[in-house]
């Protein structure tokens, strides 16, 4: 799917998921929609009324828990270390660390102005279910602010603007690991992971391309074998926790659902 924004926001895992951040063509002209839920209307009312918060979430969101490495003196702590190298094999902390300090020696660190909520930002975070395709969302999808998505085979060497890219950290996973999907599956799927970004950044979090498609069947937009289900066979996710937590979000208000 291709959308032109004024600000895209690409996710990708390498190495660590890394955030891709880039300016998108205006649409000023686009104008409404008439098919359009009524918060592309009037953003700023829909980010200034407020949401109850239930217990089931106010158990899982912790607000203090920052998304990103913040920089080249960034620690993690033993519990986060520990839990990020049994993903990546025999390894040691003392060059996880040298790593993130050797990342920031080619990549800048965020800026504050990224966390301005003076104003309201929209996200769209679309996923790679089959569900996506022949949605005809697309133009749903442009109407926000920032995008997260992408499908990408992870490479050793990714072409970018190092000044649009943004590192995601190992205790925001486990945070999610923790929290979210209560240590199911062995890690949080990128998808879902995106999710969790924008509820965390964002004031508006719309959601496209997850679950399965109409006829049922688990499977990737981009799979021929309509009825492969290899998202949930493998059990690296459990996309029957991460889907209910989805409709959970969407049945308490904290994000729009597109099905």
């Amino acid at each position: 799917m291709l959308c032109q924004r004024r600000t895209r926001v690409v996710l990708a895992l390498c190495l660590l998921l890394v955030l891709w951040q880039c300016f998108r063509a205006p649409t000023d002209g686009l104008g409404p929609f008439p098919w359009a839920p009524s918060l592309f209307d009037t953003p700023a009312a829909r980010c200034g009324a407020s949401t109850n918060s239930s217990a089931w979430f106010s158990a899982r969101y912790n607000m203090s828990v920052e998304p990103l490495l913040t920089g080249a003196a960034h620690e993690l702590s033993s519990d986060v270390v520990q839990w990020w190298l049994t993903l990546q094999g025999p390894s040691s902390g003392g060059q996880l660390q040298a790593i993130i300090q050797q990342l920031f020696t080619v990549l800048r660190a965020p800026t504050s102005g990224m966390w301005d909520t003076s104003r309201c930002r929209t996200c769209a975070v679309v996923g790679n279910s089959g569900r996506l395709k022949g949605s005809g969302h697309g133009l749903r999808i442009d109407a926000h602010d920032w995008v997260l998505s992408t499908y990408m085979r992870v490479k050793q060497f990714i072409k970018a603007d190092r000044n649009k890219v943004l590192i995601l950290s190992p205790a925001f996973l486990k945070y999610i690991h923790d929290n979210w999907t209560q240590r199911h599956g062995r890690y949080p799927s990128t998808g879902f992971t995106a999710l969790l970004f924008a509820l965390h950044l964002c004031q508006q979090v719309s959601v496209f391309g997850f679950g399965a498609d109409s006829e049922g069947n688990w499977h990737h937009y981009w799979e021929k074998n309509r009825w492969s289900g290899a998202f949930r066979r493998t059990r690296v996710h459990d996309a029957d926790v991460e889907f209910s937590t989805i409709e959970r979000l969407a049945a308490e208000g904290r994000i729009l659902f597109y099905k």
